[in-house]
């Protein structure tokens, strides 16, 4: 990895992972067992959008780990798998469907694409680890959709229409130098 990419993919963990601690502390709006709003996958999808899928499943999979070594929420070795390594490293498939930031069809499907795989590993690991929150009288299942649909849809909105603009600003910075 050239020392360019790799100090841009590393900037945007740091920004990533201080946009984690913003969304713990003001957009954790009652989800008992983790979930928020995630404005940190903006960064996240702007490396898969500007280095390809490779780079973002990397830059993914490294948030999904410190995430995890800072503070996650753990109850089995697969339950990280599902809710941290996996999760996080699918926001790279957002670089296969955009490779720049004027594609806005390519973005939001991309970042549609990559939250509907993100939300098929919560809802998994939802479903195994914690069914047991569950009212009594529904399945598993649905009480797991309907608990990471509601902030898996307001992130999705965000990340949608903030990406493309952050992104074509930075592009012209970049270009400036």
């Amino acid at each position: 990895m050239k020392a360019q990419k790799l100090a841009f993919v590393a900037l945007a963990l740091a920004l990533a992972f201080a946009l984690n601690f913003m969304e713990k502390s003001f957009l954790s709006f009652g989800w008992l067992n983790g979930g928020s709003i995630m404005i940190s996958l903006i960064p996240l999808c702007i490396v898969a959008i500007r280095y390809g899928v490779k780079t973002g499943v990397m830059a993914g999979f490294v948030y999904g780990l410190l995430s995890i070594l800072f503070g996650g929420t753990v109850i089995h070795p697969f339950q990280i798998v599902l809710d941290y390594l996996l999760a996080f490293s699918l926001i790279g498939i957002v670089g296969y469907f955009a490779h720049d930031f004027s594609n806005q069809k390519g973005i939001m499907i991309g970042i549609s694409f990559a939250l509907l795989a993100m939300t098929a590993s919560f809802v998994t690991s939802g479903v195994v680890f914690f069914a047991e929150y569950a009212p009594v009288g529904q399945s598993a299942i649905v009480y797991s959709l309907i608990y990471n649909l509601t902030y898996i849809i307001p992130t999705a909105i965000i990340a949608i229409t903030v990406t493309p603009i952050i992104g074509k600003q930075l592009q012209r910075i970049v270009q400036r130098n």
